[in-house]
């Protein structure tokens, strides 16, 4: 029996809803037509490749992708989409000259008309985004599937096993899935995905990481208000709840490091104004990025913009990864790691596992469950510059060990869409293991 009737009836329920939703709530209008497969979709050209990350956080798995495949498949005709506003706009970076746009609702009446305009030879997906209408419509147009920076979080894996007989369904239709772990792979595969399409691959991310030249970094310092020959602590994809534990640290930091200074990223734009509004509270004076090139510098520097994050970790002595001290998951403790700096974390790690157990096994990261141990280990570390360099060495070294999942990744999109023998071949394959 399939069950994807089952799902299409609901999906289209659902669809039908959103457009009534759209056509009285600003919220839901915001990319409404090409949500529903309309909009810039209807003067698209054929490509070659579809590339989709949901968010600015997988977007960021397609900027290696995206550069690679400009030097290796040039002549490659590609479009971009992801699910959110905020990833649309980070995706406008990947090529300003393309316009990226938002994936249709799952529904066969959305994605179906945009698959036969686009025409790609391969639809490239990062992470795990289970989509059963579009890989539906693609088995049938004959599109190949790639899931690449698979993933199956502790959260997910229980109710996704409830659906196993659905994603079983659901993963026929994928041809290929390169994930970040071992586990992940044991994962799909008991959710119904069949072992011989699994690989393991790491994850692109690790790999988008360019050291800026010091002359970048030194421009940046400057625009934000960051001087570079006193200790700096950047926390980077804070989240709410552990903002609050980030400054409590920091104030008693400041009493025995009077020239610490704190650069604090939220993980989203919408929480921008939450977190001023709290810096405020605590009576603390900071500069915004936001606001333009500093007039007068400050201890503390909200980074309130987009695709930032990765050169504000140049200018850091240690850095805090967020989403770790609430039960969120984490984030990418190795884009830090890349700069050869301590790279501290809370106890919820469950979604980059795999990276912190590399990081914990080389003796280079610090885990910290609180504000009164994140203070404790960030005025170890400043005690202790010999410390910093050690744990730093470190990180450097597990983040050196972990680039490469590109060349898979760019090497199974080069086979599928016909340019492998433009490739070199050895090379771009030696991601996957």
């Amino acid at each position: 029996m399939s069950w994807f009737p089952f799902y299409q009836g609901i999906s289209c329920a659902a669809f039908a809803g959103a457009k009534a939703a759209a056509r009285v709530s600003p919220g839901w209008a915001a990319g409404f037509d090409e949500r529903s497969g309309q909009g810039s979709y209807l003067t698209a050209k054929p490509v070659d490749l579809w590339l989709h990350g949901a968010s600015v956080g997988e977007v960021g798995g397609l900027v290696s992708v995206v550069k690679r495949l400009r030097h290796e498949l040039p002549e490659a005709r590609f479009h971009v989409s992801t699910t959110s506003l905020t990833g649309r706009a980070e995706a406008k970076k990947l090529e300003p000259n393309n316009s990226p746009t938002l994936l249709p609702f799952d529904a066969l009446g959305a994605v179906s008309p945009v698959l036969k305009r686009l025409r790609p030879k391969l639809l490239a997906i990062a992470e795990t985004e289970i989509w059963p209408a579009l890989y539906k419509s693609c088995a049938r147009q004959g599109v190949k599937v790639l899931i690449f920076n698979g993933r199956i979080s502790d959260l997910s894996y229980p109710r996704y096993r409830l659906l196993t007989p659905f994603l079983k369904e659901v993963f026929a239709d994928v041809d290929s899935i390169l994930v970040q772990s071992k586990l992940d792979r044991d994962r799909y595969a008991v959710l119904g995905a069949d072992l011989s399409r699994i690989h393991v691959a790491g994850s692109t991310k690790y790999d988008k990481t360019d050291i800026p030249a010091k002359d970048k970094t030194c421009a940046f310092a400057a625009e934000i208000g960051i001087d570079l020959d006193a200790p700096c602590l950047v926390a980077g994809s804070v989240r709410p709840g552990e903002d609050a534990q980030l400054l409590e640290a920091y104030l008693r930091l400041r009493l025995d490091y009077p020239a610490l200074q704190l650069v604090m990223a939220p993980r989203h734009p919408e929480k921008f104004e939450a977190a001023a509004q709290l810096l405020s509270e605590y009576n603390l004076e900071f500069n915004r990025r936001s606001a333009g090139t500093v007039r007068h510098r400050t201890p503390i520097v909200l980074l309130d913009s987009m695709g930032e994050l990765t050169i504000a970790y140049s200018l850091a002595t240690i850095a805090y990864v967020g989403g770790t001290l609430v039960p969120i998951g984490g984030h990418n403790p190795l884009e830090p790691a890349a700069y050869g700096i301590p790279v501290i974390v809370g106890p919820h790690t469950e979604n980059v596992r795999d990276a912190v157990s590399q990081l914990a096994a080389a003796s280079a990261h610090l885990e910290v469950s609180d504000a009164e141990s994140l203070y404790a280990e960030v005025k170890k570390l400043l005690e202790n510059p010999q410390l910093v360099a050690e744990i730093g060495s470190a990180s450097r070294q597990v983040w050196e060990e972990n680039v490469g999942a590109t060349d898979a990744v760019v090497a199974e999109i080069a086979r599928v869409i016909g340019a492998s023998e433009s490739c070199d071949a050895p090379e771009l394959k030696r991601g996957i293991r």
